[in-house]
């Protein structure tokens, strides 16, 4: 996305800071994980999940 729009990337980006916190924005990087990303994406997210109070409650009381 970044790539295809840079401007109205760094736009919103910007737009979407809270300012009071820093007086500069930090840099966004380019991303490590290339081809592969969408995957520890999306792995991050389902740990993410199967880690909240409410999933552990419920794998406790399914499997306790």
């Amino acid at each position: 996305l970044r790539n295809a729009a840079p401007e109205a990337f760094d736009t919103a980006y910007r737009a979407g800071l809270m300012t009071f916190r820093k007086s500069a924005a930090p840099p966004v990087c380019e991303g490590l994980l290339g081809e592969d990303a969408p995957l520890y994406g999306a792995a991050a997210m389902a740990l993410d999940h199967i880690t909240t109070e409410a999933a552990l409650a419920d794998w406790a009381r399914r499997h306790g």
